[in-house]
């Protein structure tokens, strides 16, 4: 699975996210800006329902950590070749327990 982090390089009004802490977050976290070059990608394999969990954990560890996202926040994603947006709910549940740390 790709992830990627918009970096300030095409998006002007993110450069106060990007301090030097949160980019080393970003690299604590797996980010690099190769091969993309100016944005922060990283790659996993997914291998089953528990590696998937592992990668929306980091997605919100991203959120988290380097955007500052609040729980009252709507995530905007932008997934073209997904046809409707995630209901949540039980069927969804089952597959990733939450998790606190």
């Amino acid at each position: 699975m790709h992830c990627e982090a918009e970096s300030e390089f095409y998006h002007p009004e993110l450069a106060p996210y990007f301090t030097p802490e949160r980019r080393s977050v970003l690299k604590a976290l797996g980010y690099s800006t190769r091969p993309s070059k100016n944005n922060y990608h990283l790659e996993r394999r997914v291998t089953g329902i528990e590696s998937l969990c592992e990668i929306a954990g980091l997605y919100v560890g991203t959120l988290a950590r380097v955007f500052d996202m609040q729980l009252d926040e709507t995530l905007r994603y932008d997934a073209p070749r997904v046809p409707l947006p995630p209901t949540g709910g039980p069927e969804t549940q089952r597959f990733c327990q939450p998790k606190v740390s």
